[in-house]
């Protein structure tokens, strides 16, 4: 029991970098003689990294009750009687933190996937070079989805692109563009522009306002201000924090 409990401490310190390097040797030595101890410094290590994740962007509180009940109601992990390793508490929260963003991501579960989730992708970090603008007769970018372009906005209205992600949701491809503005405290605004791929999302229960012909339904989730239409029967969402309701549906209603 004590030679267990020894393990656990050093994985999770091997995890987050505080295992002194005598002790690190020894552990090292042991992981070599040990798949399944490998395996355990494997979640640790992501455990810490999507901990790290969730609390540099903020998730919804319903996402985080989920995740305290998986992580209060999972199961420890039995080996063969000889080597059998009870998962630290952080590789359990790797696990739950796992399948709790799988099932949100994927749509999973007995409801069907939501605008709202949908929106988190907009409100994520690039990981992909900004789309090249094309001004002209036709202002729009080099990059589209679902066979819609997205629009060149820095000419008319001062928005630049600044990076861009591509996700999978809910069995649906899933691009954003992501644009800049400078904001009236003299920073900088950012909205993440999402085109999904596939039949549209279902429409929330939100304030509509219609221009042109089109329905464009305003959410507040989390802080976040969220506009949301279908376009060629896509779902299209923008979603941002600290910008204002009106200058989203400035956005998404411009042509």
């Amino acid at each position: 029991m004590m030679r267990r409990r020894k393990a656990e401490a050093q994985l999770a310190r091997a995890a987050d970098g505080t295992l002194r390097a005598g002790d690190r040797r020894e552990l090292e030595a042991r992981i070599d003689a040990s798949p399944e101890l490998a395996e355990e410094l494997r979640l640790q290590t992501r455990a810490l990294t999507l901990m790290q994740t969730l609390a540099d962007e903020p998730a919804p509180a319903e996402l985080h009750a989920s995740v305290q009940s998986m992580i209060a109601d999972a199961p420890t992990r039995q080996g063969p009687p000889r080597r059998s390793w009870r998962l630290a508490p952080v590789a359990v929260a790797a696990v739950a933190v796992v399948a709790l963003l799988a099932v949100l991501l994927s749509g999973g579960g007995s409801s069907a996937p939501t605008v709202n989730q949908a929106a988190t992708l907009a409100l994520r970090q690039p990981t992909e070079p900004s789309p090249v603008e094309s001004p002209g007769p036709k202002p729009t970018l080099q990059r589209e989805a679902a066979g819609i372009s997205f629009p060149y906005w820095r000419d008319s209205l001062g928005w630049s692109t600044s990076g861009a992600r591509s996700d999978t949701f809910a069995g649906r491809s899933a691009t954003t563009v992501f644009y800049t503005a400078p904001n009236a405290s003299g920073g900088t605004a950012r909205v993440g522009y999402t085109i999904l791929s596939g039949a549209a999302l279902p429409l929330p229960k939100a304030p509509a306002v219609e221009h042109a012909g089109t329905r464009y339904l305003v959410i507040s989730d989390n802080g976040a201000t969220v506009v949301t239409w279908r376009r060629n029967g896509h779902t299209c969402i923008l979603a941002a924090r600290g910008v204002a309701p009106k200058t989203l549906l400035h956005l998404a209603a411009w042509a």
